[in-house]
């Protein structure tokens, strides 16, 4: 069997019936089960989502893991994490968390970092993790 489509993270689907491993859905065809979640089910941690995305190729408003933005990076995780959050990194900077001076000491996991049209996530005190085409 060859593949007919490809499904993005946080797609929603309507499941249709089970056999064995696989779900059916809608018209489309076949999921692996391990690879569907309910709708209400979260993943516990953004920055974790963020890092399956390492080594997917940048793509400019991009979304998916055939090629992905910084925002949309940001976007997609915390959508996993059931996290509200808009598209864009400057619409990102002005309605997510608390800004913080350029200087502040002290980031940590799951901190949001800015600069002029781009966003990174920090992996801890010190790893950024970004999308970007370098």
């Amino acid at each position: 069997a060859r593949m007919r489509h490809c499904v993005s993270m946080n797609s929603l689907l309507t499941v249709t019936g089970q056999q064995d491993m696989f779900c059916a859905v809608s018209s489309s065809g076949w999921i692996h089960k391990d690879h569907i979640v309910p709708i209400e089910q979260h993943a516990p941690d953004f920055v974790a989502v963020a890092a399956l995305f390492l080594g997917v190729p940048y793509l400019w408003g991009g979304r998916t893991s055939l090629g992905i933005d910084c925002s949309g990076l940001v976007q997609i995780a915390m959508q996993r994490a059931g996290l509200a959050c808009p598209r864009d990194s400057d619409m990102q900077a002005a309605e997510i968390g608390t800004p913080r001076p350029a200087a502040a000491e002290g980031l940590r996991r799951g901190d949001l970092v800015f600069w002029r049209g781009h966003v990174g996530i920090m992996m801890d005190s010190e790893n950024l993790l970004h999308a970007n085409a370098h």
